[in-house]
């Protein structure tokens, strides 16, 4: 584990800069039971802050994996009562919820993945009118602890020890924290970021653009029409009565739900994927007519077959994302088998719903007025990385002019 003190700091500034707890707040921390101290340091930095209670829903990943092997579908797919209700009063609460991400990659390779989208199906339908009145109206963070398991994955060369001292480092570099901060000074330093990330997407959103278009030696040759009005969202986000927060603990992208129905072309993945403990990787789509149409993939075609297939909107883009090849994480110069790092470390797209808060007045719009504008939805929402170190990025104007975004995976222009 790392030093203490590091430890705090790093607990304060997902409590200030990324829960924004005010007093009154009622939190949910869910964590996997190796991340204890880091709960418990979580836990002291919030009641400190004025939290009105806390409560932990522990996780062990060992265990959910004896329930996938060992219980029936039907056993996997019900939902307890109590369960619901929870879900539930949380949601009409506005209970802020912190989920820390310390999960090994391949935990559940060898769970039948087509039982786990299955299951998937049969849930959602429950919980989704739950998720969609609470949608916007509560603070949600996903924040990353090292657990020796994921950094043996990250570092396999290193003895378990090292590599998850090296990879709590990681951590920790990419959410902005210096050693030697205190919980203030990383917060400022993580706010300060986090304002220019929303600076650039105030700059995309005030273009107006109508289509994007995606170029790279590899194969990616593709367009995708934007729905309109939508809006470029980087950096934190804030719910309908205004209390900001940090969705993602790091952050690099800048961000928009593309049209559904409008996209054509190939997208060739540049990392791997790791989905439900298995991997895809050396893979690639086409769209047509907005859909996915045509794939392959070297490693994890049936997973990525069953991804695809999962629902009617599974097979649609719900998000075209913007980072550089200068971001941090790109930078650290490994794959970290966890999408909310490998996201932030390259351009990616993802497959699934898209994201109501992108358009604006959205809360006063049903769930048919989004769709009819062009939001995509779906129970799922993977993304996979295209960007590369020549990948070239255009917006398309009104009146079809084109607007040079990335070049060879940078900013360019008005964006650098």
């Amino acid at each position: 584990m790392m030093d203490t003190s590091r430890l705090n700091t790093y607990a304060e500034l997902l409590v200030r800069s990324g829960l924004s707890v005010r007093p009154g707040q009622k939190l949910v921390i869910r964590s996997s039971t190796g991340q204890a101290l880091l709960v418990r340091a979580i836990a002291a930095a919030a009641y400190a802050a004025g939290a009105a209670s806390i409560r932990v829903d522990w996780n062990d990943q060992a265990v959910e994996r004896l329930a996938w092997l060992h219980e029936s579908e039907d056993q996997l797919a019900e939902i307890e009562p109590w369960w619901l209700a929870r879900l539930a009063q949380d949601a009409d609460q506005a209970t802020a919820v912190l989920h820390l991400a310390d999960r090994d990659p391949e935990g559940l390779a060898d769970v039948d993945s087509q039982l786990i989208m299955r299951v998937q199906q049969r849930r959602f339908p429950v919980i989704k009118p739950i998720h969609e009145r609470s949608e916007n109206r509560y603070v949600w963070v996903i924040a990353a602890a090292a657990s020796p398991a994921w950094a043996g994955r990250v570092y396999p060369d290193l003895d378990p020890d090292t590599a998850t001292a090296t990879l709590w480092e990681r951590i920790l570099e990419s959410v902005h924290m210096q050693p030697g901060d205190d919980g203030a000074t990383a917060a400022a330093r993580w706010d300060s970021h986090q304002a220019r990330l929303a600076e650039r997407g105030r700059r995309l959103t005030s273009l107006g653009l109508v289509e994007m278009r995606f170029r790279s030696a590899n194969g990616t040759d593709f367009r995708a029409g934007l729905i309109p009005g939508a809006l470029w969202m980087g950096g934190g986000d804030t719910t309908l009565d205004g209390k900001q927060f940090s969705p993602n603990m790091p952050t690099e992208e800048i961000f928009t739900s593309p049209r559904r129905g409008d996209a054509d072309g190939w997208l060739v993945a540049t990392k791997p994927l790791s989905l439900n403990g298995k991997l895809i990787d050396d893979f690639r789509i086409r769209f047509a007519d907005g859909k996915a149409v045509e794939w392959s993939a070297g490693t994890g075609r049936d997973a990525l077959d069953a991804l695809i297939a999962l629902d009617e909107g599974a097979a649609y883009l719900g998000e075209l994302a913007l980072v550089p090849q200068s971001s941090p994480i790109q930078q650290a110069g490994v794959l970290f088998h966890s999408t909310l790092f490998d996201e932030n470390a390259s351009c990616h797209v993802a497959l699934g719903r898209g994201f109501s808060n992108l358009i604006p007045n959205h809360e006063n719009l049903s769930k048919q007025e989004l769709t009819d504008l062009g939001l995509n939805d779906s129970m799922t929402h993977v993304d996979f990385m295209i960007g590369s170190s020549d990948l070239a990025v255009d917006g398309v104007l009104p009146d079809g002019s084109l607007v040079p975004i990335l070049r060879d995976g940078e900013w360019v222009g008005d964006f650098a």
